[in-house]
Parts: C-alpha cells; structure tokens; sequence
C-alpha cells in the first residue's frame, strides 16, 4: 500500500494504561487481549456493521464499506483518508467515535487527536522461507499534530484540531458540518488538558443505548488488571464520567452513524 503524500484526516489513538496492562498480566492473556483489539479496530472501521454473508470471524464485520484507512502498532492506532473532503471528515469522525465507545466496553480506553494535512503512509510486507520483512513508513505534520493532540488530553476523548473545522467554506460543505454538528456527533467542550482546560471540538462518542454509564467508565480503567488507585488515572476518570454526564443531561446522544460513499 502507498497513499500520495497529500492533504488527509489524520487521527492518532493510544490506549491509556497499556504499560500496566502489560506488566500486569500473563502472556498468554496479552494475546487474548490483543485479539479482543484487533476485534475493535474491524469494529471500528465497519462501524458495527456485520457482514451477513460469512461465518468467518476474521471477516465478521464489514470493513469493506470503510473510506478511512488503518493502522495498529502495540498500543496506536492510526486512521488516515484519502483526502481533506468533507466527506471523508465525517467518515474518520464515525470510526473514532465507534472506537472510543467500543474501547470503554472492551476495557481499553483510547485517547485521540484529529488533525489535516499533508501525509505519506507507506506499507510493504516482503516474505520467503527465512525471514519476513515488514516496511511501514508514515510521515506529514498530520500526524505529528494528531499526536500531540492525543498526548495533552486528561480523559478518554478525542480532540478535533480547529484547522479541520475552518477548512470547509462552501455551502455543500458548511452544510455537512453543520449536521453533524446538530446531530451532535462533533461538540464543543471544555477539554481537560494536562496544565488547564480549553474548548475544542470533540468526537462525540456517547450513543443512546444505554450501553454504557459510569460504571462501566470506571471498570474501563481498572480491567485487566490495570491499577487505578493513582491521582493520575483517578482525573482521567473522574473527567470521563464529566464528559458522559455532560451527554446524558443535555441529551447529546451521537446519531446512528452514517458511512458517506
């Protein structure tokens, strides 16, 4: 796989408490839990959606539908589009939001910053009877600025970089903004960052379910044998249920989603 090195959605995702994750725990469990992982990013990019024509587990969901291109690496996921279109916006949008609601009931709490710009994802697998070589380069200051995004963040959440907002000018396109903008599944929010807070638009991953409430936020943090009882974790937390509670008393329910072709 080679993607032009052009102007795409990029958002970087990293799964909080993975270090205690893995010295925690057995490896023979990791590998199950990393399965369940791998689970979630089919998941993810099929936005739920289950392929009715296979018994297949590898090909459960139906990532075929899928504008928005992924990538694991331990602990990281990276998603990045074709393009900067309005489209394709929504698109990586949809996959982070199912993403960071699946990672709460799988018990591995994401974090994630969205941002536009120029990108180069470069993928190879070479292979013969001694070795396998894999080759994966991704470069742009997208994915730079998705990062540092991701990393200031006090909370399982995703920001949204301004830069991706204003760049939508003509009426088509303001016009997609702003419905989802409406159906709530991008919102402003008081972000908690590391030193302070500030308002950013955020991927809104709360959905009208029911599946999900404080418990299980709290459980999310501590599952797999992860400890919780630190100040660090304990306002990451705390600012989870924040943003949860937010939701629920103003009723900003994400809308079931939409793939745009």
């Amino acid at each position: 796989m080679i993607m032009e090195n052009s102007k795409k959605f990029v958002a970087f995702l990293d799964i909080l408490g993975f270090k205690q994750l893995v010295q925690n725990n057995k490896h023979a469990y990791l590998i199950d839990t990393f399965k369940k992982f791998l689970f979630m990013n089919q998941y993810g990019l099929a936005n739920g959606q289950v392929n009715q024509n296979t018994a297949d587990q590898e090909e459960l969901f139906n990532t075929g539908i899928s504008n928005v291109h992924l990538i694991s690496i331990s602990d990281s996921i990276i998603l990045f589009t074709n393009d900067n279109s309005i489209d394709n916006f929504i698109n990586i949008v949809n996959t982070t939001s199912t993403l960071l609601n699946i990672g709460i009931k799988e018990g591995l709490p994401l974090r994630g910053g969205i941002s536009c710009g120029n990108f180069l994802a470069v993928s190879r697998k070479f292979t013969n009877q001694k070795f396998v070589f894999s080759k994966q380069l991704m470069l742009g200051k997208a994915l730079v600025e998705a990062y540092e995004l991701e990393s200031q963040q006090e909370w399982s959440g995703c920001i949204i970089q301004q830069s991706c907002i204003e760049q939508f000018s003509n009426i088509a396109e303001k016009a997609k903004l702003n419905f989802i903008i409406e159906h709530h599944k991008i919102i402003k929010y008081d972000v908690p960052l590391k030193k302070e807070k500030a308002k950013y638009y955020v991927v809104n991953w709360i959905k009208n379910n029911h599946s999900i409430d404080n418990k299980n936020i709290s459980s999310a943090f501590s599952k797999h044998n992860k400890n919780i009882n630190s100040s660090s974790v304990e306002c990451k937390i705390k600012h989870t249920i924040d943003f949860f509670e937010y939701i629920m008393k103003n009723k900003y329910f994400s809308e079931p989603q939409t793939i745009l072709e």
